[in-house]
């Protein structure tokens, strides 16, 4: 099972939300080039990147709001953190068109991770699956059964399996989902809300909730049953456990 150090950007600054809340923000006293290189140090073999006032502001990656030039803080952390590690940057929040995708490869990222736009814009959302064969997974946000879209902030009642078998069919590299719920807390994952998405012939990657070592040991007894990884964040930030004793337990070994 793959294991993904999260780095959470918001105004250029490492962060963590709880329940995908802003008003519930969790600050670190690390820039984002340094924990990205914590994190390879100790073994990751890629790194997650979430732009977080991309997700909110629809300020995509890569671009600045119109009339202040250049790029957003953020465009320019995704930026610094990729020309800094030797290992593979994904990247997902305010990517909603195939030019802010291409954009955000320009930054260094390799993998682009799709959400709002494959609720609201079903047919730009195909456009760069198509066209990204493979490099453009799809985030599934899960709040009470319903996809949370636009940062979190709203929700959508688009069905979720159909979703879900659409971006399969369409061509996704694979699926992040996140219990919202459990995002930032440190309670556990929701495998409930896991088990639904893993059969459908592509990778998974489960986020929120991990707070200390069983709760990976939970999720690697779904890897069977197609689960890739598991993205984390706060329980590494605060020390609940090293990421050298998470690898050790995400392969099996723990």
């Amino acid at each position: 099972m793959e294991l993904i150090p999260a780095v959470d950007l918001r105004e250029g600054r490492v962060v963590r939300l709880e329940q995908g809340v802003f008003d519930r923000e969790h600050r670190y006293p690390l820039d984002p080039v340094e924990a990205a290189r914590r994190w390879v140090a100790a073994g990751a073999r890629r790194i997650h990147l979430v732009d977080l006032d991309g997700a909110r502001a629809r300020v995509p990656s890569g671009r600045a709001p119109e009339g202040a030039g250049g790029l957003t803080p953020n465009a320019r952390a995704v930026a610094e953190v990729c020309r800094a590690v030797p290992v593979p940057v994904q990247l997902g929040g305010g990517l909603r068109s195939l030019e802010a995708v291409e954009a955000a490869h320009a930054l260094g990222v390799d993998r682009v991770i799709l959400g709002t736009v494959v609720v609201r814009d079903p047919g730009e959302a195909e456009r760069i699956l198509r066209a990204e064969g493979g490099r453009a997974w799809v985030s599934l946000d899960l709040r009470d059964g319903r996809l949370a879209v636009a940062g979190w902030e709203e929700e959508d009642g688009a069905g979720v399996a159909v979703t879900a078998q659409r971006a399969a069919e369409q061509g996704a590299g694979g699926l992040v989902v996140t219990a919202v719920g459990r995002d930032g807390t440190l309670a556990g994952p929701d495998l409930d809300a896991l088990r639904p998405f893993l059969g459908l012939g592509v990778p998974v990657l489960a986020a929120g909730g991990v707070g200390h070592l069983d709760h990976l040991r939970r999720l690697r007894d779904l890897e069977p049953q197609g689960l890739a990884g598991a993205i984390v964040g706060r329980a590494l930030y605060e020390e609940r456990f090293t990421l050298e004793e998470a690898l050790e337990v995400a392969a099996g070994a723990g």
